[in-house]
């Protein structure tokens, strides 16, 4: 069932409550946490907690960490409100690409309630209790995330933090369930796709977010979300 053919889902981990900007209304509750968080601001503007919308169609009001002082940016037409029952991880690895993903379905009207309880589950997954993370593993792992476009080798990256290559990649895949290479693709579309929703009709400028060519960028695409890119054009005006 698509749920852009309802109004509001309830689950165990989360209500999913779909809402349209020309209806003119207000918000109560924490508004699209992670979904305009990571997608819309980009990580320098967060939305405030129960924030008062404005009924102009297509805007927010946000404002930056520690300040009153508020703007007002674009947003889609159409949102997704999400309310969570229980506290996410917010320092878990993939919550940035996990949230890219469910927005860029979403926008694509290919979202759907068991993708969204999946994702919200894996983000509530408990970690190994006993096991803490290396120092510089978890540095290797900043690092990723902060240089998705990063185009080092598994043995330029070794060399980089001082480690052998095997070591690296047995450490990584021990600790964060994931390879190297994987969780660089998941960095690079999780970079690359706030661009493709912003600019559905334009072409994705890949170099830029570490992919060969285009060709790369949607076979890397459609492995880790099955969705067709034309899916999110709109027609020009």
């Amino acid at each position: 069932m698509s749920l852009s053919k309802l109004r509001e889902v309830a689950t165990p981990e989360c209500t999913i409550t779909l809402c349209d900007f020309p209806e003119g209304h207000t918000h109560n509750r924490t508004y699209c946490p992670f979904l305009q968080y990571w997608i819309i601001t980009k990580g320098a503007w967060i939305l405030e907690k129960s924030p008062r919308q404005s009924t102009d169609p297509g805007h927010l009001q946000v404002f930056a960490p520690g300040s009153k002082s508020r703007r007002i940016i674009s947003a889609p037409t159409q949102a997704i409100s999400l309310l969570f029952h229980s506290q996410l991880n917010l320092d878990h690895p993939n919550l940035p690409f996990i949230t890219q993903k469910l927005a860029l379905l979403f926008f694509a009207n290919k979202l759907d309630p068991i993708t969204i309880e999946e994702s919200v589950a894996l983000l509530n997954a408990p970690g190994p209790a006993d096991r803490k993370t290396p120092r510089w593993l978890t540095e290797v792992r900043d690092y990723l995330i902060a240089n998705p476009e990063s185009s080092d080798t598994l043995s330029e990256l070794a060399t980089r933090f001082g480690i052998s290559p095997f070591h690296l990649a047995h450490s990584f895949r021990n600790h964060f369930h994931t390879t190297v290479s994987q969780f660089r693709q998941t960095q690079r579309l999780s970079a690359a796709i706030p661009h493709l929703i912003s600019h559905p009709n334009e072409s994705v400028p890949h170099l830029n977010f570490g992919f060969y060519d285009a060709s790369h960028f949607h076979k890397t695409l459609h492995k880790h979300i099955p969705i067709r890119t034309p899916n999110l054009k709109k027609p020009q005006s």
